[in-house]
């Protein structure tokens, strides 16, 4: 015996799995003493029966005890688990410990049973180890040194196989929310791979603005924002699985045969249950997330096309949900394209700016710039936004064009004043990027301070759209912010995108600008008349100030000064130039002047 505890103990120190661990001793048993038959059984936290060894005894016996409540009449091994204690049966045909189960060991040759629990070093009852005997009797001598080294050896090993469990179940855990981490989420997905033709759903979902969390609120604020969408999706039935995969991403997987109808349903769902969580939930009131879903037969075209979908959602407006089609591929790939060029431009010192004036409509003098971005290719061809729209909707990107024009508008506007011209205001266009992320105005503070200048100097220019992908809570906190420092706030584009006129109430802007489109049809249609003489009236009525873009004809600028409005800008006045020559138009025609017209830049 001392051979075979030797043997034991170092696959215990190697690691080998317990299944093949408990075999390997009762075939060692077996061979030492062949009057013998042994038996390996685990109790599961439901106190049930789990066979883990018995290379002797038929399969489907072990089968059949599969699962068996303990207790005080379960065979010679569930009633010593139940009663923490051995049981010697010597005659398993008539003792009454095995009514109901006899038949079993008696098919398979076994008359008497003498079985021992295995306990934990808490004295926790782990599983129990049996010797079965072919006919009616009870152990021999030497056979209690068999059953008492075994059960030792079989704690030492259950006890190694807990830990080992316990350890990994901690290192396939999320700490923070308890859900199954990405590499649970890995072995998981990988398992699904080999389960036939049916069709695995996923969904990838991202928590909006949890950067801006952490880095305005603190980690602490950020990681209830992540707990309390993990509790949501925690709580999905239907068979769902989700797991926390990174900082700010969960992925959900049906396992079952999914439908598109199926995942749109199950994301209507979640965004259902976290517009109920109470608006305490998170610092920022109830979480928002963005979700891009999936369904493939091969799990690693599963997961490409989620992701894609979950750029694509991104990208298209936060808070909304995404399912994956034909073409996003391609769109990915340009856009990719899109981003490395600019990254190399940026890196290269190769993007600009350049500026187009705002002008009184009453005798044409320019009064503000706009700034708008360019970007010199390689081949020196300067190319303006439209090129490199599909740049813009990668975050990183965004704000780096933004901090990049900034720095140049401020330095521009203390060039003009160092020849003498006396810059007017010029405004720079920010993303939603730059509304969410917090910041902008220690950003443009910066760029001023270097410069020399003052922030109300500059101006900053929103769009609609901007303000429904970053969020009002957001735009709110970032605009009080840029007020503070004396930087008006205009709203482009007005009347095109999602907005509605209670932002006019509730953010704090000075300019509004009427978008191209209305301005085009006023001579053709009269309901687009109707809309910019109804924001003329609006823009008196708030005390704001009001700009009709993409003026490109004199019959427009005299309709529009006839209806009241002071100040206007397209390519009647002028084209975007670079900033030497727009310095030179300015010092022909601008009316230089210490509080100019608010004017802002784009980035467009």
């Amino acid at each position: 015996m001392q051979a075979i505890q030797n043997e034991i103990l170092e696959l215990v120190a190697r690691g080998v799995p317990l299944r093949d661990l408990a075999e390997r001793l009762c075939r060692l048993v077996e061979a030492h003493d062949a009057s013998v038959v042994c038996s390996v059984l685990a109790i599961d936290d439901e106190r049930r029966l789990r066979p883990v060894a018995a290379p002797s005894l038929p399969a489907d016996y072990s089968a059949s005890i599969d699962g068996v409540p303990i207790g005080p009449k379960a065979g010679s091994c569930g009633t010593a688990a139940f009663l923490g204690r051995e049981v010697l049966v010597r005659d398993i045909a008539t003792d009454p410990l095995w009514e109901g189960y006899a038949h079993l060991a008696l098919d398979a040759g076994l008359a008497a049973c003498w079985s021992r629990p295995v306990r934990g070093a808490d004295g926790r009852v782990l599983g129990t180890f049996a010797l079965y005997y072919r006919e009616c009797r009870g152990p021999a001598p030497a056979h209690r040194a068999i059953i008492e080294r075994c059960t030792h050896l079989c704690s030492i090993a259950m006890e190694h196989d807990l830990l080992i469990a316990r350890n990994r179940r901690i290192a396939l855990a999320d700490q923070l929310t308890g859900l199954p981490n990405r590499t649970a989420f890995e072995e998981d997905l990988g398992a699904l791979a080999g389960r036939g033709p049916c069709a695995t759903g996923l969904l990838l979902v991202d928590v909006d603005g949890l950067k801006i969390v952490n880095d305005t609120l603190g980690h602490a604020a950020g990681d209830a924002l992540v707990a309390s969408v993990a509790s949501v999706l925690a709580g999905l039935d239907g068979g769902i699985r989700a797991y926390r995969i990174g900082g700010d991403e969960f992925a959900l997987v049906r396992p079952v045969t999914a439908t598109p109808q199926g995942l749109r349903a199950l994301a209507s769902s979640i965004f259902r249950r976290l517009r109920a969580l109470p608006q305490d939930a998170t610092a920022l009131g109830a979480p928002s997330v963005t979700i891009g879903a999936a369904i493939d037969h091969e799990t690693g075209e599963l997961r490409r096309k989620a992701d894609l979908a979950l750029y694509h959602a991104k990208a298209e407006r936060r808070g909304s949900y995404m399912m994956y089609k034909e073409g996003m591929r391609t769109a990915i790939g340009s856009r990719l394209d899109a981003i490395r060029e600019v990254g190399a431009a940026l890196a290269d010192e190769r993007m600009t700016t350049w500026l187009q004036p705002i002008v009184d409509l009453s005798d044409g003098r320019i009064v503000a710039m706009e700034a708008l971005a360019r970007m010199r290719r390689d081949d020196g061809v300067v190319v303006t936004a439209g090129a490199f729209q599909a740049a813009l909707d990668d975050a990183g990107i965004a704000c780096a064009i933004t901090d990049a024009t900034l720095a140049r508008v401020a330095a521009t506007i203390r060039a003009w004043d160092d020849a003498g011209v006396g810059a007017p205001r010029i405004g720079v266009n920010v993303t939603a990027f730059d509304l969410a992320r917090g910041g902008l105005d220690r950003r443009l503070a910066r760029a001023c301070e270097r410069a020399g200048i003052a922030p109300s100097r500059m101006s900053v220019e929103i769009t609609e759209n901007a303000v429904m992908r970053a969020g009002d809570r957001a735009v709110t906190t970032t605009l009080a912010a840029l007020k503070r420092r004396g930087v008006r706030v205009a709203l482009d584009d007005f009347g095109t995108g999602f907005a509605s006129l209670t932002h006019l109430l509730e953010l704090p802007v000075d300019v509004i600008k009427i978008d191209r489109a209305f301005v085009s049809r006023m001579r053709t249609d009269p309901r687009a008349r109707t809309i910019v003489e109804a924001l003329l009236s609006i823009s008196r009525g708030l005390s704001l100030k009001l700009i009709a873009e993409g003026i490109e004809t004199m019959r427009q600028a005299e309709d529009l000064r006839a209806m009241g409005c002071t100040l206007g800008q397209g390519f009647l006045f002028g084209r975007a130039e670079a900033p030497e020559i727009a310095r030179e138009l300015y010092r022909r025609l601008g009316r230089p002047t210490t509080t100019p017209a608010a004017r802002t830049v784009s980035a467009a």
